[in-house]
């Protein structure tokens, strides 16, 4: 189900703006959080964001501070593993850069 709908997003070109995006995400997270719900966040882009690099950081460790739950899925033929690893605050608190393999 989650695979198929992933699947279905029509992608329209345009800019990667990582930390817009992120921004949003947090602004959403935060306006209609629940206690008793578990947060989720997915990011899905080719790592290529166009928004200042020190931008998607911050927007990172915002997101990190709401304690939610955080993916990154990377799309696309070109994708920037790097820029979607660099950001330590994507990484689950149990692993680090080290325990990535990039095979």
């Amino acid at each position: 189900m989650v695979r198929s709908a992933i699947e279905s997003i029509a992608y329209h070109g345009g800019s990667t703006l990582t930390a817009q995006a992120v921004d949003l995400s947090v602004d959403d997270l935060l306006r209609g959080r629940r206690s008793d719900a578990i947060q989720v966040v997915v990011l899905m882009n080719d790592g290529m964001s166009q928004d200042a690099w020190d931008r998607v950081l911050a927007a990172s460790q915002r997101l990190a501070a709401t304690k939610a739950e955080r993916f990154g899925v990377a799309l696309g033929k070109e994708v920037s593993c790097i820029e979607l690893l660099d950001s330590a605050a994507w990484l689950p608190p149990h692993q680090s850069l080290s325990d990535l393999d990039d095979s």
